[in-house]
């Protein structure tokens, strides 16, 4: 019998459940199921602007309908909770912090319609979606081109956005490898303030033990 895994199904609450998801769940299910091991809900609730209230019990529901009982979850409770990330920012921020400390990840001031603005002097039939990256950040704000008093001055002012400092990846303090540290603790913003970050998936993974579990496509 294989060993017991630690597996997660989480969906973000921005629409009603649907077959993709529900398919990732019951597989994530059977796979906990087949080890004896513990199936996790994540309710991945950071995009505020596509939030939808009803959401997150339409996934309750549709998970209860289908037979798929939740061991660890945002009602359920568990040892390594809270499981709506947006009540895990402060370890987000922890992580984010850590990078910058061991000077991983640099700050970036630039709004989003300069980036825009650089994305579009660079585009071109070779290069059709040009990132913030190696390339192009010697153009940019941040605190690479800045002078370190106009760094402490934004910061100040609560401006700022880290990104990763160098090409590969990064083994943190967390034992985590970040192959690409995104954007934020604070950004890009949204018109709401609150932010995205793809990186904080992994940061849960790997702070909850969990082994990961499938997405739909």
């Amino acid at each position: 019998m294989p060993a017991p895994v630690r597996v997660r199904f989480a969906p973000s609450p921005t629409g009603l459940l649907h077959i993709g998801g529900l398919r990732t769940a019951l597989t994530n299910y059977l796979l906990a199921r087949q080890s004896g091991g513990t199936f996790v809900l994540r309710i991945e609730d950071t995009d505020r602007s596509r939030f939808v209230p009803e959401a997150e019990q339409d996934i309750l529901d549709g998970l209860a309908w289908a037979g798929l009982t939740v061991d660890e979850g945002s009602t359920q409770g568990g040892d390594l909770g809270p499981y709506r990330q947006s009540e895990r920012r402060a370890l987000y921020a922890d992580a984010a912090q850590a990078l910058l400390d061991g000077g991983h990840a640099y700050v970036a001031f630039d709004t989003p319609d300069e980036i825009e603005a650089m994305k579009e002097r660079h585009r071109s039939k070779e290069n059709p979606s040009p990132r913030y990256d190696l390339a192009t950040r010697g153009e940019m704000t941040n605190s690479l081109t800045l002078s370190a008093d106009e760094v402490a001055e934004r910061l100040a002012r609560g401006e700022g956005v880290p990104r990763q400092s160098r090409a590969g990846h990064y083994m943190d303090r967390y034992g985590l490898v970040f192959w690409q540290f995104l954007r934020v603790r604070l950004g890009p913003r949204r018109a709401d303030q609150r932010v995205v970050e793809p990186i904080f998936p992994d940061i849960d993974d790997l702070l909850t033990d969990l082994e990961g579990g499938g997405r739909e496509e």
